[in-house]
């Protein structure tokens, strides 16, 4: 199979027109973006205001591949949407402004394909316009939700359907959880029990974007001095670059033809290949991160740099997109499918011994 990662020339420009999107606006309100969030400021007023100058701009809901008429996006394919991720994960908060962060991409996504007109008016149009701000309730807190026979949560239908439900990590102050709302001010968990709700299709949701910091380490490393001599003329740390460059190659390297597998054939045709990427990628991102902590020395553990919040939102993706274990097992059952569906296909390799004849 013949796989053509080439990039379009629409993908090219909106390369270039993000990149410079970044430049001109995104990386000047870092400053500010920091200081509103220590604050506990939540919806922020400059995030709705560099998301109206992203839709003039042509940056808009960007990982949408194939929008419906009606639909605000910019219909590019998955392969060319991969390099904007990379773009837009330079800066953590940056794809809410494009409309492309998690969780709202996977509730749009979802609801873009199986919602019915009455849901695409009520929940998608407000999603996919920014206005508003959905959240995914990840797992339980009494039992491991990596198996989803431990989920305890129950819809049970009646003159009033009520929806048993105890859920964490609910991310928004406005959530909205599958076909089900409700408003609330807190913290991030939340208990949910016996939730009334309308009869309505229920569906649920998942999805996300990576940084790293190899190049900052890089010059990080040229400017600190250990015992006489720069920190990028030690051995150990030149091996960590570029273990670091080789490693974020081959990552990049496994998303794209995943991503041109599912322009291709459909999602489903990449499944085993993105468990695997969700098991690398996760792991890298924590792995670049704690060489570059080691670099940076006791810098890192101040709010002068990004690493210490990037190290624990990188470990916390190997709960939002799975654990380790569950990406592997996906694999292992993968392999040893193959292996019954071709038994006895390695055989022309052995070298048995042969009894020489009396």
């Amino acid at each position: 199979m013949f796989i053509n990662l080439q990039f379009s020339e629409e993908s090219l420009a909106m390369q270039q027109n993000l990149r410079e999107f970044m430049q001109g606006y995104v990386f000047p309100a870092n400053r500010d973006w920091h200081r509103q969030s220590t604050d506990g400021a939540y919806p922020m007023a400059m995030i709705d205001s560099l998301k109206a100058l992203a839709r003039e701009a042509g940056v808009w809901n960007l990982f949408l591949p194939a929008p419906k008429v009606d639909e605000p996006g910019m219909r590019i394919t998955n392969l060319d949407y991969a390099p904007l991720t990379e773009i837009m994960g330079r800066v953590p908060w940056a794809s809410k402004v494009f409309n492309c962060n998690a969780p709202d991409i996977g509730n749009m996504e979802l609801l873009h394909m199986f919602a019915s007109a009455e849901q695409r008016e009520r929940w998608l149009a407000p999603l996919l316009s920014g206005e508003a701000w959905p959240c995914f309730a990840m797992t339980e807190p009494d039992v491991a939700c990596s198996d989803a026979t431990n989920i305890q949560s129950a819809i049970r239908r009646g003159a009033t359907n009520r929806l048993k439900a105890i859920a964490r990590c609910c991310s928004r102050r406005y959530v909205s959880l599958s076909a089900i709302s409700w408003e609330r001010k807190g913290r991030a968990s939340r208990w949910r029990k016996r939730v009334r709700i309308r009869c309505v299709s229920i569906t649920a949701c998942v999805r996300s974007a990576r940084a790293n910091w190899r190049g900052r380490r890089c010059a990080r490393a040229l400017e600190r001095r250990a015992s006489g001599r720069h920190l990028s003329e030690v051995a150990n740390i030149q091996d960590w670059i570029g273990y670091s460059r080789v490693q974020i190659d081959k990552t990049r390297l496994w998303v794209l033809p995943a991503a041109w597998l599912m322009d291709q054939q459909g999602n489903q045709a990449a499944r085993i290949d993105v468990s695997a990427i969700k098991l690398v990628a996760a792991q890298l991102q924590t792995r670049v991160l704690d060489r570059a902590i080691l670099v940076f020395g006791a810098m890192e553990i101040t709010p002068d740099t990004p690493l210490a919040f990037l190290f624990s939102r990188g470990r916390a993706m190997r709960f939002f997109d799975g654990p380790d274990e569950a990406h592997l097992r996906v694999l292992a059952g993968n392999k040893h499918g193959q292996a019954k569906a071709n038994r006895g296909a390695t055989l022309p390799y052995y070298t048995p011994y042969e009894e020489e004849e009396a």
